[in-house]
């Protein structure tokens, strides 16, 4: 997997997938993409990305302003957000569709958590058609391995990022 593209407060330079995120099973699953962001006081303090050029584009046009994914778990509180069933319109529609051809996407799904210091988004991606996946998703040993990589990733990053 290439490098994830970093963005934020903290630091702003490209760097190798971090700890937590088992590349190996992202590819077990499908899964081509992966996004991270952490927002507090409604303002992105940080994300990543695994296609720097999505995240290169993603920080120019600012599209965290109208990213229907990011604001369905912000503002609306969606916890879990299938792609195809967001019925995104106008700039939203445009920002999702450049995201899935920049990244060479089909399908997908965006979870989010959210405590009262801040909300965490993760974005998976996949080549796989939209159908397929979400053929797979019905089936309890896949979302179980999805689970497991992110129960990971949040236990490889216990310690708080804001202080």
């Amino acid at each position: 997997m290439r490098p994830i593209y970093f963005q934020g407060k903290l630091q702003k330079s490209p760097f190798q997938v971090p700890s937590g995120i088992p590349e190996d099973t992202l590819q077990e699953l499908g899964l081509t993409y992966f996004s991270y962001g952490l927002i507090s006081q409604n303002e992105v303090v940080l994300s990543y990305f695994t296609h720097e050029e999505w995240g290169h584009l993603y920080q120019e046009k600012h599209y965290n302003k109208i990213d229907p994914l990011l604001r369905g778990v912000v503002y609306s509180h969606f916890p879990l957000i299938l792609w195809d069933a967001l019925h995104a319109c106008g700039q939203e529609k445009k920002l999702m569709a450049e995201r899935n051809d920049v990244c060479k996407l089909q399908s997908g799904l965006t979870i989010g958590i959210t405590n009262k210091e801040c909300t965490e988004i993760i974005a998976l991606g996949s080549e796989i058609p939209s159908r397929d996946f979400y053929h797979l998703l019905k089936e309890e040993a896949y979302t179980r391995k999805i689970y497991e990589m992110i129960s990971k990733f949040y236990t490889m990053h216990k310690e708080p990022i804001l202080h």
